[in-house]
């Protein structure tokens, strides 16, 4: 499942964690945010591209980096809203 589910929201496949996690994206006042739930379970796992008990490590790394270059705003499944300046730094 991915794409628009209502007006401007859609799902996102972020997988790698498990094989069919899905996170919700949307654009609020310019930014690009993600629900990104376990996908992204802290601050720590964002910087290192990587998560806790993975599907898939390879693969969670992926989507991370890809999180990296696409949302200026992530909402991580166990910490605090992340904001990315799209290179990475937090």
């Amino acid at each position: 499942i991915k794409g628009e589910f209502l007006p401007g929201v859609k799902a996102v496949w972020l997988p790698g964690h498990t094989k069919t996690i899905h996170g919700v994206s949307f654009w609020y006042q310019s930014r690009h945010v993600l629900v990104a739930g376990d996908s992204v379970m802290t601050k720590q796992h964002f910087r290192d591209n990587t998560t806790m008990f993975e599907e898939d490590a390879q693969m969670a790394a992926a989507t991370i980096q890809n999180i990296k270059k696409e949302y200026d705003i992530v909402i991580p499944g166990h910490d605090n809203m992340l904001v990315n300046n799209r290179t990475g730094d937090i």
